[in-house]
């Protein structure tokens, strides 16, 4: 059984990258490098077949193909730069499965799909 797990690194405000495009990160990935997070998502993407990132991650979003969404939530407002679901999303509902805080602040957020019909 396939299982695509979907991580993605973002800001308060919504962005993915800083205002500089996939270069401007320096603000957002000492967040994201937190040795909590780091095996926190380590253990969870261990059983996923496929885990993409990015804007490959946001493509699988549309025809409902992500099973888990990982979003890591950094305490960083960037005030510019790409917004994560700039584009048309389908609607989908996800529970909460689980939840992890590093030492910067930086959370993780552990989503399911809740499929029609099924969990």
């Amino acid at each position: 059984m396939r299982e695509v797990v979907v991580d993605v690194t973002l800001t308060p405000d919504g962005r993915t990258t800083g205002p500089g495009g996939n270069a401007d990160m320096g603000r957002v990935l000492p967040h994201a490098f937190d040795d909590g997070v780091r095996e926190h998502l380590a253990r969870i993407t261990s059983t996923a077949t496929t885990a993409p990132m990015g804007s490959v991650a946001v493509q699988l979003l549309r025809p409902d193909l992500v099973d888990m969404l990982t979003p890591v939530l950094v305490p960083e407002v960037l005030g510019g730069g790409r917004v994560l679901f700039e584009d048309v999303v389908l609607a989908s509902s996800w529970h909460l499965v689980e939840h992890a805080a590093g030492a910067s602040g930086v959370l993780v957020l552990i989503y399911r799909r809740r499929r029609v019909g099924g969990s």
